[in-house]
């Protein structure tokens, strides 16, 4: 990919060109049945958990949605990745019914698996009552997201699922270059459990503390990507939402970031339209709830273009510097 350098007039007209025709789009955005019907089908093949343990999982990893134990997923034909415990990675723990058969003999009950064999032919015959008992024991499942499932193995409509964006390349300098203008304006920038924190399926969160320090915690799991418009989401809430003194409605402070990272993404070759084209059309319905979509807009312009123009200027000089250092190394030989 070759980063050429646009104008500030070109930048401002391809801004208002994608957030017109994002706004335009996601008024008229569903989704095809074909899709809802495979996304339906993956989901029957998963247990459904009782209310108990629905708690337990998302209290323990938010956002899980196809949740299973390691047979089941091997079954499918998927295994549990290594869990790297330096990051907080571990498994699901919730409750398993345990099924205990006693019988009784000389006014006491015994446990039907230490039966001695005269007695489990007696209790075969019929010749000694049982009793069965449930009781619970704790067991560990693992969300999708713990195996080696690549995004192309689940359902497109699939909740929280990993994406890998069609891209030009230059990620790595892209999200570094990004990182550095978050950093610029006060924000830390690292993985979640570097912060202490459990995110769950959440691939990024903006985060200011009561001292009004401010962070951004990334999913280690993310597609490389992927990191770079969950970036970009995480800034524009930073920077558009996080000195507000009086909150705004949810719906519209996603789809002000989402728009945004949008934008800032395919500036820099990154296509994310057909994810966010979803994420913001199920955060407004479809638009309805954001009727003042221009009055947001004019802070969505004006973030994507300060982004653009900042990480430009680091990328170009970024990549001046590389190809002079490659320079260097090829007349030293």
């Amino acid at each position: 990919m070759a980063f050429k350098k646009k104008t500030k007039e070109e930048i401002q007209a391809e801004i208002v060109q994608l957030t017109n025709n994002m706004n335009e789009s996601i008024q008229t955005y569903s989704e095809s049945p074909e899709k809802l019907k495979e996304l339906l089908d993956f989901m029957s093949q998963f247990h459904k958990y009782s209310f108990r343990n629905q708690a337990l999982i998302k209290s323990q990893f938010p956002g899980a949605t196809c949740v299973g134990s390691f047979k089941a997923f091997s079954s499918l034909g998927f295994r549990i990745k290594k869990m790297d415990k330096s990051i907080g990675e571990k498994g699901i723990r919730i409750f398993k019914p345990r099924e205990i058969i006693y019988y009784q003999k000389d006014n006491r009950w015994h446990l039907v698996s230490k039966a001695t064999k005269e007695d489990a032919q007696a209790i075969k015959a019929g010749h000694l009552q049982t009793k069965k008992i449930v009781d619970f024991t704790m067991t560990t499942v693992f969300d999708i997201s713990m195996t080696n499932a690549s995004p192309e193995d689940v359902p497109e409509l699939l909740p929280n699922k990993h994406e890998n964006f069609a891209n030009e390349g230059y990620l790595s300098e892209i999200y570094e270059a990004l990182a550095y203008v978050g950093e610029e304006r006060g924000i830390s920038i690292d993985n979640a459990a570097d912060f202490g924190i459990k995110i769950g399926l959440a691939k990024g969160m903006f985060i200011k503390d009561v001292a009004g320090e401010k962070y951004i915690a990334m999913n280690p799991t993310n597609t490389e990507s992927e990191n770079v418009a969950v970036l970009i989401h995480e800034l524009a809430h930073a920077e558009l939402h996080g000195n507000n003194v009086i909150a705004m409605d949810v719906d519209k402070e996603e789809y002000q970031a989402e728009m945004a990272a949008y934008v800032v993404a395919k500036h820099f070759g990154i296509d994310t339209e057909a994810s966010s084209m979803r994420y913001i059309a199920s955060w407004t319905k479809n638009g309805h709830s954001v009727e003042d979509s221009m009055e947001l807009l004019t802070g969505v312009s004006k973030f994507s273009k300060k982004m653009i123009e900042k990480t430009s200027q680091i990328l170009e000089n970024t990549l001046e510097y590389a190809n002079e250092q490659a320079l260097d190394i090829e007349k030293s030989m």
